[in-house]
């Protein structure tokens, strides 16, 4: 390394950042040698590392402005020297052989903290991040209970996509507790997002083995978290999962049973009826309109009784 070092311009913006979430920070100048990468504190996907984080030819290009005199504003690092924001400076200023660049030494607490502001940095400052770069810059806000309208404005993301992550959040989650994070991320994302409506842990897993296994249509999936949605109990349920998951059994190559979906509907409310006591669906003061519908629904039992043997 050289004695060489570039000119620092104060940066108004991180400052501002800083003090707004209530991290300590003081202005130093740091060893280039010093400073680390670390990847799990770096909100970039680690796989696309050396073109996001530090691009050759901007490197080239601030290494070229800082020896002709250019004022670049510091990076930030988490204490001790963890760089947060900054890479392509640094990067320049390694080209330059500078012992020392000056930088924002952060008390950041956590790394899920270090994510956020680096994501910030990025949104505002730097390269835009990817899709999938924000995605995960949402989650981590989301961790740090972040309001969604402020995760929206701060990935630069509409409303209606970030709950679309949030539900997709939500499923990856509920596989973390059972066992299946690793079939659910072989999903695609709207089946995901779809399965974040089941909450009960068995019908959860037999869901997503099945939709693994089966490979059904993203309508069918959302038909079936509708259907569970729909029965008060967790046995309930399953027997929806069982009678829905015969039905995407294959039949021979690329074939499907063809199920009578108001037969099916019919499945899901039989039981709903057959949980409850006789006083419990007699109301007085509807006797006759009840009576009524009663007799109509025994003639309707009567006639399908009559199918069911004639089919037998």
């Amino acid at each position: 390394m050289s004695d060489f070092t570039y000119p620092n311009a104060p940066d108004p913006k991180m400052e501002a950042l800083l003090r707004d979430w209530g991290i300590p920070f003081e202005l130093v100048e740091v060893s280039v040698a010093d400073i680390k990468q670390v990847p799990s504190a770096q909100v970039r996907d680690e796989r696309a590392a050396i073109s996001s984080r530090a691009n050759p030819e901007e490197i080239e290009t601030y290494a070229l402005q800082m020896k002709r005199g250019a004022q670049f504003p510091p990076i930030l690092v988490r204490s001790p020297n963890q760089i947060i924001d900054g890479n392509t400076r640094l990067e320049a200023a390694r080209k330059c052989s500078a012992a020392t660049i000056w930088a924002y030494r952060a008390d950041i607490p956590t790394v899920d903290m270090a994510l956020a502001l680096g994501g910030a940095l990025n949104q505002t400052n730097g390269k835009r991040l990817s899709v999938a770069e924000a995605q995960r810059f949402a989650n981590v806000l989301r961790e740090l209970g972040t309001d969604q309208k402020d995760i929206a404005r701060l990935t630069g993301k509409a409303p209606a996509q970030i709950s679309q992550w949030n539900r997709e959040h939500e499923a990856l989650k509920h596989a973390e507790s059972v066992g299946l994070v690793d079939e659910l991320r072989s999903l695609p994302a709207n089946k995901r997002q779809a399965l974040a409506d089941i909450k009960l842990d068995e019908p959860f897993r037999r869901v997503v083995e099945a939709v693994v296994a089966a490979k059904p249509n993203v309508t069918e999936v959302k038909r079936l978290t509708r259907q569970l949605a729909d029965a008060p109990s967790e046995a309930e349920q399953l027997e929806a999962v069982d009678a829905t998951l015969a039905s995407w059994i294959p039949q021979g190559p690329g074939q499907r049973v063809t199920r009578n979906e108001t037969a099916h509907r019919a499945r899901m409310v039989i039981p709903q009826i057959m949980n409850l006591g006789v006083p419990e669906l007699f109301d007085p003061s509807r006797a006759e309109d009840d009576r009524a519908l009663w007799q109509k629904l025994a003639a309707k039992v009567a006639d399908v009784l009559e199918m069911f043997g004639a089919a037998s």
